[in-house]
């Protein structure tokens, strides 16, 4: 009598859409959850904790957000309301880690324009009226604002005003306000 052992092999990724893999230098890295939905971060047979929760609605890419040629860690959170808030990691290479970076994660709706060198806020808030977006520059491995542009609105009035400022080393250096008429 013959016997024959038959084994089935199932795989269950817990991974889900937070799964992401990215080739940086030649080296994979790859961001998923691991357990009790913590990000993890995996690369060269080690694995990277930080301290950073995550869901399955969350979106993982890989974009070079500061600048320096290396790829680095961006994890959009769930929209709450009109904001969307994300979770920034940098590439250390002096530790050869990554690091979350708090003032990357508190810029809302962060957008990254790799060829301008140009990172956005593009829904801060603070009521119907007054909206606006920040431009921001990376200098001396720092974040510094460039531009704000948005509309407000006179509290004794109601009046709506559109505005542009530039910014140089944290100085206004241009100042554009102009009223907001129906149409415009």
């Amino acid at each position: 009598m013959k016997n024959y052992f038959i084994f089935t092999v199932l795989l269950f990724s817990a991974q889900s859409a937070l799964a992401t893999q990215c080739i940086s230098g030649g080296q994979q890295i790859e961001v998923h959850k691991c357990n009790n939905d913590i990000l993890c971060i995996s690369r060269d047979r080690t694995e990277e904790v930080p301290d950073e929760g995550s869901t399955e609605e969350d979106k993982v890419s890989c974009v070079d957000v500061n600048f320096d040629g290396e790829l680095d860690i961006l994890v959009e959170h769930r929209p709450t309301g009109q904001v969307k808030m994300s979770s920034v990691f940098i590439f250390d290479k002096s530790d050869g880690i990554y690091k979350k970076n708090q003032p990357l994660s508190d810029i809302p709706c962060i957008k990254i324009d790799a060829d301008k060198k140009l990172i956005s806020g593009e829904c801060f808030s603070s009521s119907a009226c007054d909206r606006w977006s920040e431009q921001y520059k990376i200098s001396d491995n720092s974040l510094e604002l460039i531009s704000t542009k948005g509309t407000y609105c006179d509290p004794a009035t109601g009046d709506a005003y559109s505005y542009f400022e530039s910014y140089d080393k944290g100085k206004i250096v241009q100042k554009i306000v102009e009223p907001l008429t129906e149409g415009k």
